[in-house]
Formats: structure tokens, C-alpha cells, sequence
């Protein structure tokens, strides 16, 4: 079977944010005085620690009180007693793993509540550096293709009969099958690669995405050209089988079709989520004359990662048959919900992918 090969940029609008499920321990996060102005936004330097080394400069008596403090600080859920322990540290620069940077909300949180629960995104473990990984990209083009052509048939509501009790065989009908079977599903036969950062664009910014439970948010999140008023480019490839466009709606549609139906359905969420109002206003000009063209003389738009109202919310769509594991008569309902992420009401995850056919 052949294949077709894409090199692919992703030129990152606004944060992407793909956790990890890990969050930063206590002492991990160190605050630094220093500030920077990105965008308008307000930021500060931070350092994250190498935990392996914080008792290096410490003698035994030392020790003991930093453990000491700290044992009882979270014990009592006490930030003072945490921010004595945390000021015991000596020779901060030495047990730097990496620099990052804490937007004026976070950084107060990283320096007054050490306790707070910070999220971590995907790292390269080797390295420390961000990535994005193809299986988050590869949901987002999933989605967006489907969506499409859910609105292309104008349903609104899933069917009620009994080939379509989940949203799986809801999907699996969008492309033309009555039951979702995994060996049967199309998008398999895409496969897309992890993206990394160049290397100059993979700094680490922490901030807050809103509240759970009246609880705030905070995470880590990647650099974009929002944040630095500079282009934030991670590359990587697609991979097409034939079979890909074998059957049912895909079925025999050109590659770049693929990808404008993709682009087409997270440009609709860009409009709702009226995202000019913080990109300006020569930039979101240029960013709609780039989504223009035909083939692949043109970009695509891609909303990747957590936070983005997309990754389990896909269809706008009510459940005319509940039962079973789905219960909820809203399949998907807030599907394309735009959530404001970074203190400002900037919504995250936005990409312009640019494609070019490999031989």
C-alpha cells in the first residue's frame, strides 16, 4: 500500500497546554525576582529545581530543620512554614534544572502558597523540553473533520435507533459505517509524529486557566507567538495510508481536502471565540490571508490540547437514545466551548499548520 508523506510545521498562535498528569513538587518551583513585560502581560523568572540536590550545602543540622519545617508546614497546611523551609536552600543557582516563567498570578502563588497544586505538560524526559505529542494533534484533526461533516449533513441530534447508542458508532456513521469496529476505523491509517520545538522557542510558562469547584487552575503551558511577538514553530510529520480514503465519506477526497475540512471547522471556534481581540490586529489579518488558497499553498488551522473545550466535547449534538454506558442525553453538547486560559481571557491551543508533500 502507498503512503503520503507530509513535513509539517505548526506555528503556535496561543498556549498549548497538554499535561502530563504529573504536577510540581513542593520546592520544585523557586521564585525569582526578575520581570518581564510579554504582550502587555506581566511575567516573572522562575527556576525549576533538580529536587535530587536541595540538601547539597546543607550540613545535618541544617537538614533536619529544613525536613522538619517542611514535614510540619504541609502537615498544617501552613505557606509560612513552607516559604522558611524553601528560604533554607543555599546555592539556588547550582540545583537549576531549567528556567520558566510564571505570569503575574501564578508567580504569586508559586512565591506566597508553595502548596498550591501546579500541573506539568508534556516534557521530553531526556531533555526537560516541551513537545506536543502527535496523538493530541491527531485527536484535533479527528475531530475537526468529523464535525464538519456532521454540520455538512445538518444533524443535530444522534439517531435513536439501536446501531447508534454511544458517540462512537455516532462517529463511525459520519464516515460511513453503521457500528464502530477498531479495525475498521479510517484513522488509523493516520499517523502522526510527536513535534518538538526549535530550539530557541521552548521556554516553560506557568499560569492560571480558571476555577474547579471555586478552586483556580494552574498549569504549565508552552510559549507562543502571542506571548513572545515572534513566531514559536514545532515541527513534525504526517503519514497517510491509501486506505485512509477507502471507504464511506472519506472515500476518495483529495489529501488537502482532509486538511481544509480540518481548518475549516477550528476556524468557526476562532471566530466564536473572538481571539482577535487579543492577537493584533495586522496579525489576525495575516492569519486569515494564510488560511486562504487552494492545495497546500495555503495553511491550515488546528486547535491542540487541554483547555481547549475540544478534547472530550466534539459534536454539538443531543443523545436521542440514552442508554446503556451513555446515560447523558447531551453527547458532546459543549462541543468547540471556548475555555480563556492566562489570566486575559486568551483562549489556548491555536496552530496554523503548514503541510509540504515529502516524496
Amino acid at each position: 500500500m502507498s503512503t503520503v508523506n507530509f513535513s509539517v510545521k505548526l506555528h503556535v498562535l496561543t498556549p498549548v497546554i497538554i499535561n502530563s498528569g504529573e504536577v510540581y513538587e513542593f520546592c520544585e518551583l523557586y521564585p525569582q525576582e526578575k520581570a518581564f513585560l510579554f504582550n502587555g502581560q506581566k511575567a516573572y523568572s522562575c527556576w525549576q529545581l533538580e529536587l535530587s540536590k536541595l540538601f547539597e550545602g546543607l550540613n545535618g543540622q541544617q537538614a533536619n530543620t529544613f525536613v522538619s519545617q517542611s514535614c510540619s508546614g504541609i502537615e498544617g497546611k501552613n505557606d509560612k512554614t513552607l516559604c522558611d523551609a524553601r528560604s533554607m536552600i543555599k546555592n539556588v543557582e547550582k540545583k537549576v534544572l531549567r528556567p520558566c516563567k510564571a505570569f503575574e498570578q501564578a508567580y504569586h502563588v508559586i512565591h506566597d502558597k508553595p502548596m498550591q497544586q501546579i500541573a506539568k505538560i508534556m516534557t521530553n524526559p531526556r531533555t526537560g523540553k516541551p513537545y506536543l505529542p502527535g496523538s493530541s494533534i491527531k485527536g484535533a484533526m479527528r475531530t475537526g473533520f468529523l464535525d464538519t461533516v456532521r454540520d455538512e449533513k445538518g444533524i443535530t441530534e444522534s439517531p435513536s435507533y439501536p446501531n447508534y447508542q454511544n458517540s462512537r458508532n455516532f462517529e463511525a456513521s459520519l464516515y460511513g459505517q453503521d457500528q464502530f469496529k477498531v479495525g475498521r476505523d479510517p484513522f488509523k491509517y493516520l499517523r502522526v509524529s510527536d513535534f518538538d520545538f526549535e530550539d530557541n522557542h521552548t521556554d516553560i510558562f506557568i499560569g492560571k486557566v480558571g476555577e474547579d469547584a471555586r478552586m483556580p487552575i494552574y498549569t504549565a503551558m508552552t510559549s507562543c507567538e502571542w506571548v513572545l511577538g515572534k513566531e514559536v514553530i514545532a515541527n513534525g510529520t504526517i503519514q497517510i495510508d491509501e486506505r485512509f480514503f477507502s471507504e464511506g465519506r472519506l472515500k476518495n477526497i483529495a489529501v488537502s481536502s482532509f486538511f481544509a475540512a480540518v481548518s475549516d471547522y477550528f476556524l468557526g471556534t476562532a471566530r466564536k471565540a473572538r481571539w482577535q481581540v487579543v492577537l493584533p490586529e495586522d496579525r489576525w489579518d495575516k492569519v486569515e490571508q494564510e488560511l486562504q488558497g487552494k492545495g497546500y499553498d495555503r495553511a491550515f488551522l488546528l486547535k491542540v490540547g487541554h483547555y481547549s473545550g475540544i478534547q472530550n466535547c466534539t459534536f454539538h449534538i443531543q443523545n436521542a437514545n440514552p442508554r446503556g454506558k451513555n446515560k447523558d442525553p447531551n453527547i458532546n453538547i459543549d462541543g468547540g466551548k471556548i475555555v480563556a486560559c492566562v489570566e486575559n481571557g486568551l483562549p489556548p491551543g491555536f496552530c496554523l499548520m503548514r503541510v509540504t508533500p515529502v516524496s
